[in-house]
């Protein structure tokens, strides 16, 4: 594990001071004039600096209150950002090795020895729901860079998560203690992902309607096969989804094929390769872990097979929690 310092994308937001700043702005600007060129770099962690519309407009460890990016007194948990890999990043499965991963947050002191700091703990790093590594030393702020977890070798979705844990193992509270993201491992063949819940999300109980459920495609587009011509109806490449709870997958195919709970179709003319399920999701009404899938379906509504292989069903899962808060 070796530090190194990123090349941090500089907010849009570091382009635009808030009005109230306009005066010292100027009084800067005559400055630089009459002192000769600033040589120096803008610097994104300034609090309450910079306006923003979005919260990854600023600096990680802080946020967008009020159209400025502000450190809020209430958020003293840690954030964490990832800065590697990309969102949906691509990687072929003849890459091999480590996946390459690059951390950066703030408020948070790595250590895996008792501290009196309130922020000491340390990282978990998770891939498909299973811990693969720690982080227990390093500074955040700089970013740091892990080689120590293999590139997946199965094809198709993967999710990282990064989650601070205080030393004695009790997870921070903050919203942004925990972030995750997916990423592809490609064979060149047709696949689909649940972006959305990552693997393990918890779910209130009876909360099920407000779960998002977020597909994504890889060398597969998902359209509307009322909006296709009859030519493209046998395309490879071309179709929709079925979403399901529990299924027996990829057994019960295709004799379980309209035992879905809901279809996820694009709107009219619109090809996509990601997409947001509009439907609710219909959870069981006890606690325990629930299985979210989704199988391809082709234009002619029948599940999607692979050419190569006899059975090749295109589908995903991620498990979920239904859970219940159980008070002090």
């Amino acid at each position: 594990m070796t530090r190194f310092n990123p090349r941090f994308r500089v907010p849009t937001a570091t382009r635009r001071t808030h009005p109230l700043l306009a005066s010292r702005v100027l009084f800067g600007a005559l400055g630089l004039a009459l002192g000769g060129c600033y040589g120096g770099a803008l610097n994104p962690s300034l609090n309450e600096i910079y306006v923003c519309e979005e919260d990854d407009e600023c600096a990680v460890g802080s946020r967008c209150l009020s159209n400025v990016c502000t450190i809020s007194a209430e958020d003293q948990d840690p954030a964490l950002q990832l800065l590697s890999p990309a969102p949906l990043e691509v990687f072929s499965t003849e890459q091999g090795g480590a996946l390459p991963i690059a951390v950066a947050g703030a408020r948070l002191l790595l250590t895996s020895q008792p501290d009196g700091d309130s922020n000491a703990g340390y990282i978990e790093i998770s891939i498909d729901g299973a811990l693969t590594d720690t982080i227990t030393a390093g500074e955040l702020e700089s970013g740091i860079e892990v080689g120590t977890v293999a590139m997946p070798s199965e094809p198709g979705l993967h999710h990282i998560t990064l989650v601070a844990r205080r030393v004695n193992g009790e997870l921070f509270e903050g919203s942004r203690a925990q972030t995750s993201t997916g990423f592809w491992v490609d064979d060149g063949r047709e696949h689909i992902g649940i972006l959305s819940p990552p693997p393990g999300e918890k779910v209130p109980l009876g909360d099920g309607e407000n779960l998002t459920v977020e597909i994504v495609s890889l060398n597969f587009t998902m359209v509307n096969p009322g909006f296709v011509s009859p030519t493209e109806v046998t395309e490879p490449g071309l179709g929709y989804v079925h979403l399901y709870l529990d299924a027996t997958l990829p057994g019960c195919l295709p004799s379980c094929n309209f035992e879905h709970q809901s279809a996820i179709i694009p709107a009219g003319l619109s090809r996509v390769n990601q997409i947001t399920a509009e439907q609710a999701v219909l959870l069981p009404s006890e606690l325990g872990t629930v299985q979210v899938q989704v199988v391809a379906q082709t234009l002619a509504n029948t599940p999607y097979l692979r050419d190569t292989v006899e059975g090749d069903f295109v589908f995903h899962s991620v498990p979920v929690q239904s859970t219940v808060e159980v008070g002090p």
